[in-house]
């Protein structure tokens, strides 16, 4: 006789492969509905006090460039990479921004590509490292930054990102990569290209020597 646990256990496989095979399982792969695709950080590592420059990309190819609203908060990692639940509990005031974003209509009044830049002042060493052992300082701590957009009556999408911090005295730090080119097969892309009718090769390359070393205590 199968006990209880196996009975559950079935029943969960079996909701999970009925659930695969719906025909409305989101494709995040399809632009179309309101989407953040990122915000790119000026200086993923960065000093206490120093100021960095966040650019967000979205699409929206179905708002017919409709307004879109947002807000930004931060505040020092409350401890998401120990299982707390990315969330400003208590924001950094002085980082809490809102605004609107009119998304220039296109062609045919969809639109994917970056929006306007804000910007952040990490807050100082005293604030940044308080009761903070020195490993911590030397590796680092997360500033998270929040990215909400909205439409009104509509949904919402959230995102975040950190920022390390580490002390001043840390002049080597880590910095975005370095992309020479984007190639598709081995034609590097200028624009907008047309989407491929059959397989094609796909490369990113960057500058000899861009490869980053670095320290961990």
């Amino acid at each position: 006789m199968k006990s209880m646990f196996q009975i559950l256990f079935a029943a969960a496989i079996l909701a999970i492969l009925a659930a695969c095979n719906q025909p409305d399982f989101p494709k995040y792969t399809d632009l179309g509905d309101l989407r953040i695709l990122t915000v790119i950080s000026s200086a993923p590592e960065a000093s206490p006090g120093d100021t960095v420059t966040f650019t967000p990309v979205l699409s929206d190819l179905n708002g017919q460039g409709r307004t879109i609203h947002y807000s930004v908060e931060g505040c020092i990692d409350p401890g998401v990479g120990i299982g707390v639940e990315p969330a400003c509990s208590t924001p950094d005031l002085a980082s809490m921004q809102s605004g609107t974003v009119v998304i220039p209509a296109g062609s045919s009044q969809t639109y994917t590509g970056s929006v306007a830049s804000f910007s952040l002042t990490m807050p100082d060493a005293a604030t940044m490292f308080a009761y903070r052992s020195a490993a911590d300082q030397y590796n680092g701590v997360a500033y998270l930054v929040f990215y909400r957009i909205s439409i009104v009556n509509g949904p919402s999408v959230d995102s975040f990102l950190r920022v390390i911090v580490t002390p001043g005295s840390k002049t080597q730090k880590n910095q975005n990569p370095a992309v020479t080119s984007v190639d598709v097969n081995n034609i590097p892309i200028t624009g907008i290209i047309p989407m491929p009718g059959s397989g094609a090769h796909f490369r990113v390359t960057a500058p000899a020597g861009s490869s980053e070393t670095y320290q961990f205590m």
